[in-house]
């Protein structure tokens, strides 16, 4: 834009913005169409403008324009030559669509696939309490079925032994569980939530409610239901 148009858009938003000396306090509508009248007002400044300049100006173009059709014909067989270097040189099928192949019949893949997704989804969701998917699932059997042992939510979850008491002295650390003897086992532990452990599960559900708006605004309302009634058969 010309140091004249700036000037004139300059002007036709000085104007506009005196009418609404509020415009801080204005919607961005109200912005975008403050912005629209003033660039209405620049475009008619130039149709006034340019044929002016025109006049000046078109002897001298037109002593340039052959010499500027000789360069630019040299330009571009310049460029067809790169061209066809590039294409020769790129490995063949490069940016098409790979094909899947038999996987595209496989259930696995795309269970792992939308696995990833949603667990990529829960751990950014719950980054701010420092949460992971199977500490999760731990703290919401424990808060389900106060006083169960360690083995029964291992076996629940399907998590191995070592695995679990891994992540239970963590939750314990946080102070969020405890384990105490069984009464008629020592040698088990049942597992609480602590009054801390209870705050905690208050934020975590009300974070992983937001994971779930997100997982509906992925896969739809509908299909979320649909999987779920198909994939609670196999939990």
């Amino acid at each position: 834009m010309t140091a004249v148009n700036r000037g004139a858009l300059a002007s036709a938003l000085i104007q506009y913005v005196v009418i609404d000396n509020n415009l801080r306090q204005a919607p961005l509508f109200l912005l975008a169409n403050l912005l629209q009248r003033a660039l209405q007002a620049d475009l008619e400044h130039r149709r006034v403008a340019v044929p002016r300049q025109a006049k000046t100006q078109g002897s001298k173009s037109q002593g340039s324009k052959s010499q500027g059709s000789k360069s630019q014909g040299s330009k571009r067989q310049g460029s067809k030559r790169q061209g066809a270097k590039r294409q020769a040189a790129a490995p063949p099928g490069e940016g098409q669509r790979l094909d899947f192949g038999e996987l595209n019949d496989h259930i696995g893949y795309f269970l792992r696939r939308l696995q990833v997704a949603v667990f990529t989804s829960f751990i950014r969701t719950l980054s701010p309490l420092d949460v992971r998917p199977a500490q999760y699932s731990v703290l919401v059997l424990i808060a389900a079925n106060p006083g169960r042992s360690q083995s029964a939510i291992g076996q629940a979850l399907n998590i191995e032994r070592a695995r679990l008491a891994r992540m239970l002295h963590d939750l314990e650390r946080r102070e969020w569980i405890e384990r105490r003897a069984a009464p008629d086992d020592r040698r088990s532990h049942s597992l609480f939530l602590t009054e801390t452990g209870a705050k905690a599960m208050a934020r975590i559900r009300g974070f992983a409610a937001r994971h779930e708006e997100r997982m509906v605004e992925m896969i739809g309302r509908e299909r979320r239901l649909l999987l779920l009634d198909l994939l609670r058969e196999f939990g």
